[in-house]
């Protein structure tokens, strides 16, 4: 087996670096041998031996012998004068115009040197005349214009060969555009030398000029796509004609400029198809390139239209500057560049985004230098400029040049991409949609009717990795796609994350799942370095093309779209949670408005019998039904303290109710005279005769202010303070001391809770304090059972006992101190509880003074 040397390059790209090299040696050739083989007299003549020009690189150098017999010469020619004869007046030879005209391989002004005596045989107008011409010497400026052959020659090299080494696919097109930019610049390169006739470039001229009609012809003919015609064959013929032509022509059976007419039929013809193309209806990908084309076409001539034809219509005398034949020559490579990009856009990858900035700077220069020059021209025609004005009027249009750039990207913008948009304004605009985009649905509503039609995508599918599913969000003018896709169909995809994809259909390319072949990108939705789903286009206004500035917009967006849709996921999730505690909420709620119905006809109904009760009672033991044993007494006064009991538990449940429902008026008062109400009420409740026998109970009364106003509701606070004085009554031993202590002060209250609870414990709540504001303390303490530490949290619950024996021994409903707390609260207010059990119990709460103005 023979092992290739890993050096070798394939067959089919060797042949391609031979062919680059041979069309760069050949340009080179000729645009050399015009600096340094083709003898320089000091003045430009064309074909026809016509003086066209006389360079002014013949008043450089004045101190030069060389220089002054060029002025010398300068004074007894004219531009337009036309040479008939060429003497060498030592050696005695002559060469004619005939002789040139027959012989295409004879050069003018062969074998003088600089310095040297030629006498020139004119015509000016209708005379004849001879004249002497000394041959000046070449100067550097000379040679460097003399090199402006290559500098149009290689960039018609340079997209040639990028063509031929590094686009594909191999078609018809492939060849035909390597052939235009080879024998286009080669026809430039021999062409400009051709007046002089060395190695043969009058014979390449002419094969040239007939190998430009076919090719061009060929070309717009199936570019930017291939037109519907009948029949190749004549296509063959064209070919067959023109080496046909070029052959009479090289042997003078037909006169020498026939080759123009070559020219005409090629060039001339290849506008005419364009111009076709523009008035029949196409595709917008078609379009698209035919715009470039035809921009092309304009770049790289209007220069030379506006500074050289358009000029010496108007201008009597005019003569192009060294500055505006180097504009004019930079120009026209802009028509190769401008062919490649059109046909070849979609395959440039990463290095489109750069071809477009180059082409729309290039051509902005060409064009923008090229009307300031030509305004210029004109402009010294009609005014006289001075050079303050002239210098002022170029500063402003160069600064104005930064102002009239930004139009002209977006006109180049929409003629390749057929769009208009700012990346940064599609960017701020999703961005500011996105906090909306809490569903599915209405993304789907923001990416279909908004961002898509705004980057021209007409098709476009996302799916959204979720529950181990790849779920799909949307769908748009898609073929039939499944709603879900197995993860590992993913993995299908990822080949082509952020790439473009020219080619539906390449063998060498990884197939995707099936009913995806319409995708032409694939953007990964990532977040936080995690996949979450795919976003898949397709079909896209004017040619379906990806560029990648629009590639890196997407991915831009993508980021966004995952940050959306992670976010409509945890929206769901607590929607779901929410709705659940709507659905607990409502039972909640029910459940409350049975209880307190519940509670309402319960005290209701029980008030009416238990009134009767007692009436009864106390009438029996006023003696009403005559005297009373002392055995009827005890059971009577039994009866009397329960029913007393029954009260007080129904009349808390009463109160609860009201508490919860009513809206308390706040009015100014002294606490002071409701907490002694309320101890005095106590004290005589407690020394009732009912309760004959008894230890009575201590009250003390601790405050050293005779007033304290508060703004709060009376009737509210009053309940607070007989709960909790009844509270120390029945949990106190008999003869025990309760104490009601109210003083003012100040306190950092909280702010509203959420929690209920959490106002009921300074060390718990995670309420935030507020700045310290004048406040009632107000606490009761007894001597009775105490409470144990761990209850202390659970004795403002509703309806909480502490165990079944305190029921028992000391009932009541357990609302006394839950109704306590939640007029505490409604003030604003906090309430706490401090016990040492078997000792005593200290119930304290501040609420705000409020404004008592």
């Amino acid at each position: 087996m023979t092992v290739k040397p890993k050096f070798l390059l394939p067959q089919d790209a060797l042949s391609g670096v031979l062919t680059a090299a041979a069309v760069l040696v050949i340009g080179f050739i000729y645009g050399l041998g015009h600096v340094y083989l083709v003898p320089d007299p000091g003045f430009s003549y064309n074909g026809r031996w016509h003086i066209t020009d006389f360079p002014r690189r013949c008043l450089l150098d004045s101190a030069t012998d060389s220089i002054t017999n060029c002025n010398t010469g300068r004074d007894t020619l004219e531009i337009g004068d036309r040479i008939t004869a060429i003497y060498n007046p030592e050696s005695g030879e002559k060469l004619t115009l005939e002789d040139y005209n027959s012989n295409l391989t004879v050069t003018p002004f062969s074998g003088f040197a600089a310095g040297d005596l030629v006498e020139l045989d004119i015509v000016r107008g209708e005379a004849a005349m001879q004249i002497s011409w000394i041959m000046p010497e070449r100067s550097n400026l000379s040679q460097v214009q003399g090199l402006s052959t290559i500098w149009i020659f290689l960039p018609f090299w340079l997209a040639g060969t990028a063509v031929l080494l590094f686009l594909r696919p191999k078609d018809i097109r492939w060849r035909l555009l390597i052939l235009q930019n080879y024998v286009t610049g080669l026809w430039i390169a021999i062409g400009t030398v051709s007046f002089s006739q060395i190695f043969g470039s009058v014979y390449l001229s002419i094969g040239l000029s007939w190998l430009i009609m076919p090719v061009y012809l060929h070309l717009h003919l199936l570019m930017p796509s291939p037109l519907p015609l009948k029949g190749r064959w004549w296509i063959s013929v064209l070919y067959v004609v023109a080496g046909l032509m070029a052959l009479l022509n090289m042997l003078g059976v037909v006169p020498l400029s026939t080759y123009y007419l070559a020219l005409v039929i090629g060039i001339g013809g290849s506008l005419l198809l364009l111009l076709m193309r523009t008035l029949r209806p196409g595709l917008p990908a078609e379009r698209s390139a035919l715009n470039l084309m035809l921009l092309g076409i304009g770049v790289s001539l209007l220069p030379g239209i506006l500074l050289y034809l358009v000029p010496n219509i108007f201008v009597k005398d005019y003569t192009a500057s060294p500055s505006v034949t180097f504009l004019a020559t930079l120009a026209i490579p802009t028509l190769s560049f401008f062919y490649t990009y059109a046909l070849y856009k979609h395959r440039l990858g990463d290095q489109e985004v750069r071809a477009n900035r180059a082409l729309t700077t290039y051509s902005f220069v060409m064009l923008y230098a090229t009307l300031f020059i030509f305004a210029f021209v004109l402009a010294g025609q009609w005014f006289t400029l001075t050079p303050n004005v002239a210098i002022l009027i170029a500063t402003i249009y160069m600064v104005a040049a930064f102002a009239v750039r930004p139009p002209f990207e977006r006109f180049m913008n929409r003629l390749v991409y057929g769009t208009t948009y700012e990346p940064e304004h599609i960017v701020q605009q999703f961005a500011n949609a996105i906090p909306r985009a809490l569903n599915p649905t209405y993304l789907s509503a923001l990416l279909t009717n908004q961002v898509m039609p705004s980057l021209l995508i007409r098709q476009s599918a996302l799916y959204w990795l979720v529950d181990e599913q790849v779920q799909r969000v949307y769908t748009e003018q898609t073929p039939e796609i499944p709603s879900l896709l197995p993860i590992e169909d993913i993995d299908q995809f990822k080949p082509y994350f952020r790439t473009f994809r020219p080619d539906r259909n390449r063998p060498e390319d990884q197939p995707l799942p099936a009913g995806f072949d319409w995708v032409r990108l694939v953007i990964p939705i990532e977040l936080d370095g995690r996949s979450v789903g795919i976003w898949l286009f397709g079909r896209r206004d004017p040619d379906d093309f990806y560029p990648q500035r629009d590639v890196e917009l997407l991915m831009t967006l993508g980021s966004q779209v995952g940050i959306a849709l992670e976010s409509a996921r945890l929206f769901g999730i607590e929607q779901r949670r929410a709705d659940e505690l709507e659905r607990t909420n409502f039972e909640l709620r029910r459940a409350i408005r049975v209880k307190n119905d519940m509670l309402r006809n319960i005290s209701h109904e029980l008030r009416t019998p238990l009134t009767a009760i007692s009436g009864y009672t106390d009438l029996l033991m006023d003696g009403i039904a005559g005297d009373l044993s002392d055995e009827q007494t005890e059971l009577l006064s039994i009866v009397a303290d329960r029913a007393q009991d029954l009260r007080t538990m129904i009349n808390d449940l009463i109160a609860y109710q009201q508490a919860r429902a009513q809206e308390m008026e706040m009015i100014k008062f002294n606490v002071i005279e409701s907490a002694q109400e309320a101890l005095q009420t106590a004290r005589t409740l407690a020394t009732n005769p009912n309760y004959a026998g008894r230890t009575p109970h201590q009250f003390v009364f601790d405050c050293e202010e005779s007033q304290l106003f508060v703004r709060a509701n009376p009737a509210q606070l009053n309940q607070v303070f007989s709960n909790l004085l009844s509270n120390a009554v029945k949990f106190s031993p008999e003869g025990g001391t309760i104490t009601i202590a109210v003083r003012g002060g100040q306190h950092k209250f909280k702010n509203e809770e959420t929690d209920a609870n959490a106002a009921l414990f300074a060390s718990d709540s995670l309420a935030e304090e507020t700045a310290e504001s004048p406040a009632i303390f107000v606490s009761v303490r007894d001597e009775g059972i105490g409470i144990a530490p761990e209850e202390l949290d659970n004795i403002w619950l509703d309806f909480y006992q502490i165990d079944g024996s305190a029921t028992r021994r000391f009932g009541g409903t357990g609302l006394g101190l839950a109704l306590v707390r939640d007029i505490v609260q409604v003030h604003g207010g906090s309430i706490w509880a401090e016990s040492k059990l078997g000792v005593e119990t200290i119930i304290t709460f501040v609420i705000p003074q409020g404004d008592l103005d």
